[in-house]
């Protein structure tokens, strides 16, 4: 998901300029009285909207909250989410909870540790989640889509439900408009009072060892490892650059990181669109892989951070800087694989990188922070 070189720094420098500002602080709270006629990027420890945004919402910090009304779409990323209000368009969250008791007019997409729609929530088209435990207690316009630990299935779905899970659960209320095709280590289990009015498949699987885990880690270790040592290598400067801008400002790498990760797979659908009719589609997919492996380069680049930090604390000389490589990455690696808390991990920490690259690279185009004009520092123009 990460690192694009030029083509990577011409999209990360435009974004600011498509009429969008960026609020960040430690909270950031959108007003009841508060009517934002553009795309809108929030980034904070604790960020809430309260009022109307005529626009898109791109929302990053440690819980998001939407109690307003958002006419466009909505990208969230944090610790937790929680949709209280409407949305016109669609939701795409990372978290490490996300909770719907608000309206969607079009699709909720979810990676997350754990995924609640409440009662009274509504989703108008279709659920696609990848999470660790997924309760759905309210209707669902049309297909369910899951993959991951558990689904909990308490509503009327429209059409069908698609599962590859570790347990799967129709309980009192869940009625099945269409087919349920499931994946699963063992049956699924079926209140007295469900309905599936279509076809029922069901697909035995064996559970996962933990020498598959093992074996996942070690790979993401060494191939994380080799990048970030390899990188440092290669562009000692830029690499200085970015682990300075992650260590100055958590918050603004969190920031850009949002408008990178969630903004350029816009753009590159709109260039590879584009590109179809009048030519250059490819480069719409040359950004999307410049951004994979811009994500994977971050993600080493906090592991570096977050491993200096550890040893730091101990009473030694300076360490070296793959073993800060070696520590950050392989502790960051192992929590991944924790079924709840590991996609928040890996969201934040894909955010923060992406963002620390980004202000790195950055430098030529003010950008607008609650409503006023800042200037790239002078210290990223020397360097």
């Amino acid at each position: 998901m990460r690192s694009r070189v030029m083509v990577f720094l011409l999209l990360v420098s435009s974004l600011p300029a498509l009429g969008a500002s960026l609020r960040q602080g430690n909270e950031v709270v959108i007003a009841p009285d508060e009517l934002i006629t553009e795309d809108l990027y929030l980034a904070g420890g604790t960020v809430k909207v309260l009022g109307t945004v005529h626009g898109d919402l791109i929302a990053i910090g440690g819980t998001v909250t939407v109690e307003g009304d958002v006419i466009g779409d909505v990208l969230a990323a944090g610790g937790s989410v929680i949709i209280n209000g409407r949305v016109g368009g669609s939701i795409r969250a990372w978290a490490g909870e996300v909770r719907l008791r608000g309206s969607v007019g079009e699709d909720l997409v979810v990676a997350a540790g754990q995924l609640t729609l409440a009662p009274g929530a509504e989703l108008g088209r279709d659920l696609l989640a990848g999470a660790g435990q997924v309760k759905v207690e309210a209707p669902v316009g049309r297909d369910v889509w899951m993959a991951g630990g558990s689904l909990d299935v308490a509503s009327a779905v429209g059409r069908d439900v698609r599962a590859q899970v570790g347990s799967l659960t129709l309980s009192k209320g869940a009625h099945v408009a269409g087919a349920l095709s499931y994946t699963s280590p063992s049956p699924a289990l079926l209140t007295p009072g469900t309905s599936v009015t279509g076809p029922t498949t069901y697909t035995v699987t064996e559970g996962t060892g933990w020498t598959t885990t093992l074996y996942r880690w070690f790979r993401g270790v060494v191939g994380l490892l080799a990048l970030a040592l390899v990188w440092r290598a290669a562009f000692p400067a830029f690499a200085r650059r970015a682990e300075g801008a992650l260590r100055a400002s958590p918050w603004r790498s969190l920031g850009y990181g949002a408008i990178c990760l969630f903004g350029v797979p816009v753009a590159s659908m709109a260039i590879f669109a584009l590109g179809v009719v009048i030519g250059g589609w490819w480069l719409g997919a040359i950004a999307m892989g410049i951004l994979a492996v811009a994500s994977a380069l971050g993600f080493a680049l906090v592991g570096s951070w977050v491993g200096a930090l550890l040893l730091k604390t101990m009473p030694t000389a300076r360490p070296a800087a793959w073993l800060a490589a070696l520590l950050g990455v392989s502790l960051l690696m192992a929590v991944s694989l924790v079924p709840v808390l590991g996609a928040a991990v890996v969201v934040a920490t894909s955010l923060l990188g992406v963002g620390a690259l980004a202000v790195s690279l950055r430098g030529r185009l003010p950008m607008r922070v609650e409503g006023e004009l800042t200037q790239p520092m002078q210290a990223q123009r020397s360097a």
